[in-house]
Formats: structure tokens, sequence, C-alpha cells
């Protein structure tokens, strides 16, 4: 459980489908009450110049089966890339902390 929680998010799954049919997605979770925090506020310039990654960790009420390349999108439209995942259970305070990488040229 998240107690201030200032966002909310929706975690969508990618998959490949057959080669050439392109990548398909199905939701986890949505209306997940959330965290998004930069901690360190470093950002650094991604391959090509292209896009931007940010040093972002979510907080969030538990995800099942949430795991890394999942895409999380925030109620205000920025969307991210999971790259690790640590779930915490136990006292009454189960959650998700994740790290994330910017897509789409958005940071929060």
């Amino acid at each position: 459980m998240i107690p201030l929680a200032t966002t909310t998010i929706t975690v969508t799954a990618q998959a490949e489908s057959e080669p050439g049919e392109g990548i398909t997605t199905s939701t986890r979770a949505s209306g997940v009450r959330a965290v998004i925090a930069a901690p360190s506020g470093s950002e650094i310039a991604g391959p090509g110049g292209g896009s931007e990654k940010v040093d972002a960790v979510l907080v969030a009420d538990t995800v099942s089966g949430i795991t890394h390349t999942d895409r999380v999108t925030t109620a205000e439209g920025d969307a991210y890339e999971v790259v690790w995942v640590r779930e915490r259970t136990g006292l009454g305070l189960d959650h998700v902390r994740a790290g994330l990488v910017a897509v789409d040229g958005r940071a929060a």
C-alpha cells in the first residue's frame, strides 16, 4: 500500500507476435496508485540523441506479474519502460518498486 500516491498508472505487457506482424500489448493492470520520482535528478541523452534516459523510480501498489520491458503509462500520459522490478511484501505495506526509462521522448 502506498501512503501518498501522486498518480495512477496502467501497466501493459508487450509481446512480439509472428515475425513481421508487429508487437501486441495486453493490459496487466490499470488504475494502480503510484508515485514516480527522479531521486538523482539526472538525465542522460540516449543513443542517437533522440531519446532521453531518466533515472526514475516507480513505487506502486502491487502489480501482479510486472516484469522488465513492460510499459507504464501515467494518468498524465507519460510513458516509461520498466528496466528492473523489486516486489516488497510484509507488515501490510506490500508494494512494488521499479526502475523506469522514459519512452517517446517524454519525461515526468
